[in-house]
């Protein structure tokens, strides 16, 4: 099956960002401000706004997002890896090099706390061992 590629313009982004908001509402109501499923309809949102250069209100939505993230999921948990990862990006977006490359190195860090980063470094240590210690 062949894959088909889709662009779609501002204006369709603007609309996909409404649906959105009208999701997060319903996921605030339902579940909660600090629920992971508010964090990444946010995170979404950020997505968008970053597509329709928005950067300001991207940002916005990747901090609440981050914070939610980091308190229910963790720091070195991957969601938060990729909400770090999209600010970085953002940043990149508004020509504030050195704030991007701060939060890409938090981004590369940031799973691998869990998993003692320089267990890795060493070939000779068994990956079983890093998972069982956790």
């Amino acid at each position: 099956m062949k894959q088909q590629i889709f662009f779609l313009d501002p204006y369709q982004f603007s609309n996909i960002f409404l649906f959105h908001n009208v999701a997060l509402k319903i996921r605030k109501r339902e579940l909660g401000d600090k629920h992971v499923a508010v964090a990444s309809t946010l995170h979404n949102m950020g997505r968008i706004c970053n597509e329709i250069e928005n950067h300001e209100t991207a940002m916005s939505c990747y901090s609440v997002a981050l914070k939610i993230r980091e308190i229910q999921l963790g720091k070195d948990d991957l969601e938060v890896a990729f909400t770090l990862s999209n600010i970085g990006t953002t940043h990149l977006h508004l020509s504030q090099h050195d704030k991007a490359l701060k939060w890409y190195v938090s981004y590369i860090i940031a799973p691998f706390q869990k998993l003692h980063l320089f267990y890795f470094l060493n070939p000779c240590f068994p990956l079983y061992k890093v998972l069982s210690d956790h």
